[in-house]
């Protein structure tokens, strides 16, 4: 009969076990801000939800807003890549757009959970981290300015202030994920999508397409 060799468990690395706790604490977060916003959820409840006592937290974040910024950090990573591959595409103009608007809010509705903890971190540093709030916001509308620059450029796209129709682009689409992350989008996904692709083409189109 042959023995059997015990397995043996593989230890992590410091590191390797403070990435672990550091994620598990962004994925308590993430839920929590979600449920509740940023401001009534505290680091002993997130430390308490992930399975850690608190001080795994403040060894991990110096403090809520640290951690209110790995959590957004953390949800804009799943999104970031898809839409800087369709901005950073040679498609025309406004195909661009319209693949911007529904990528944006495909998202939105199939990660409702990572959208309404964003929406939470978002309007928590508008209040207490005005640094990291402006700084997202100027990040957010860079892509999109550049995209409308580049229709007009192209001559694909009329004359128009970029930053100015940027910022209200985003503004709706943002209001828009609001609501359907918090179930109260008067209508579908799909159709909000669809009338903020027409109205936003027909914005910036020129005369004659």
């Amino acid at each position: 009969m042959m023995s059997q060799t015990p397995q043996t468990r593989v230890r992590m690395s410091r590191y390797e076990s403070r990435e672990v706790t550091r994620s598990r604490l962004i994925d308590s977060a993430t839920e929590l801000f979600a449920q509740l916003g940023v401001s009534d959820t505290s680091l002993r409840t997130v430390a308490e939800h992930a399975g850690y006592s608190r001080g795994a937290v403040h060894s991990n974040f110096a403090d809520k807003a640290e951690l209110a910024e790995a959590v957004a950090l953390n949800v804009i990573s799943k999104i970031g890549p898809s839409i800087d591959a369709v901005l950073a595409s040679s498609a025309a103009s406004r195909r661009r757009l319209e693949d911007y608007i529904r990528t944006y809010l495909q998202f939105c509705t199939d990660q409702p959970l990572q959208t309404s903890a964003l929406i939470a971190v978002a309007r928590y540093q508008s209040r207490f981290d005005l640094d990291r709030f402006d700084s997202r916001g100027k990040d957010s509308l860079r892509g999109i300015i550049e995209l409308f620059e580049d229709g007009q450029r192209r001559e694909e796209m009329r004359a128009f202030d970029p930053w100015l129709m940027a910022y209200m682009l985003r503004s709706t689409v943002d209001a828009v994920a609001a609501h359907l992350t918090a179930g109260a989008l008067p209508t579908s996904a799909d159709e909000a999508a669809n009338e903020i692709v027409t109205t936003f083409d027909r914005a910036t189109r020129t005369d004659d397409r």
